[in-house]
């Protein structure tokens, strides 16, 4: 029995090939952004952590404005 993701992945990909098809696919990042730093983050047991925003921003187009900065200094590390 196969049991590995990859595995799993793997042999679904082969059915697709075998009918002349091809599988597409994107992820989707999901995180939160806190404003207490990894050592307040630690010394607090992760827990009461103060967000960025005090709602969900996922789909708002001023408040991701507030961790663009966030990410990206990441994403040019």
């Amino acid at each position: 029995m196969v049991a590995a993701p990859r595995q799993i992945l793997r042999r679904q990909l082969e059915r697709l090939a075998e009918h002349g098809l091809t599988a597409h696919v994107g992820t989707e990042l999901e995180f939160i952004v806190f404003k207490d730093t990894y050592e307040q983050a630690w010394d607090a047991n992760y827990r009461g952590l103060t967000p960025v925003n005090q709602y969900n921003v996922d789909y708002s187009v001023l408040g991701t404005g507030r961790v663009e900065p966030s990410c990206a200094a990441s994403a040019t590390r």
